[in-house]
Order: C-alpha cells, then sequence, then structure tokens
C-alpha cells in the first residue's frame, strides 16, 4: 500500500542557523518506510522554502546524509513526508548539522 497525504516533523531551533547536513534513518519495521520526502525552512513556521527533494527510500538498513544548499539561516526545518509505505512511517534517527558557531 502506498500513500499519498503528507505529514512532518518540525524542529524550532531557538536561535536562527544555517544547515549544511541532514542525517536521516527510517524506522526499524521494514514495511514502515518513507519513500519521498522535502525538507523545508522557515522562520514563521509558516511559509516553508523548500531546500532538498528526495524519491530516496529511508529504510532501517543504515543512516543515510544528504548535502543541504542552504545559505540563509532559519529557525525552523521540516521533514515533509510525501509518499509512504505503510500505516504508520516513522523516523529512528534524524540530525541536523550546521555552520553556525556554538554561542
Amino acid at each position: 500500500i502506498y500513500v499519498y497525504f503528507s505529514y512532518f516533523f518540525l524542529v524550532a531551533l531557538c536561535r536562527n542557523k544555517r544547515l549544511y547536513k541532514i542525517g536521516l534513518k527510517g524506522r526499524k519495521v521494514s514495511s514502515e518506510k518513507i519513500k519521498r520526502w522535502t525538507l523545508q525552512a522557515s522562520n514563521d513556521s509558516v511559509d516553508f522554502t523548500d531546500l532538498l527533494s528526495q524519491n530516496t527510500v529511508l529504510d532501517n538498513s543504515a543512516i543515510q546524509f544528504y548535502d543541504v544548499t542552504c545559505l540563509e539561516a532559519f529557525s525552523y526545518y521540516r521533514l515533509n513526508i510525501l509518499e509512504f509505505e505503510g500505516s504508520a512511517p516513522g523516523l529512528n534517527y534524524f540530525q541536523i548539522y550546521n555552520l553556525d558557531p556554538i554561542a
């Protein structure tokens, strides 16, 4: 079964940060896979900009890393799930890497 409605994981940061990479790994349940997704960013949690779009299956075999070209700093990042398999897909790992120094 393939489902074509959207849901997302939202990360709110206390300061605006510029991303350069993300790491993702799907759930341990092999039948619950994320199949198509978009990484988006916002400064108001309402209007989002697409940073990265993928048709890559996120399964539980290994952490997958993706380079992100992001010249602007944002305070909200979300992984918008566009297509998945099963009834309850999710993530086992979601890591964002930023370019800004720790303040």
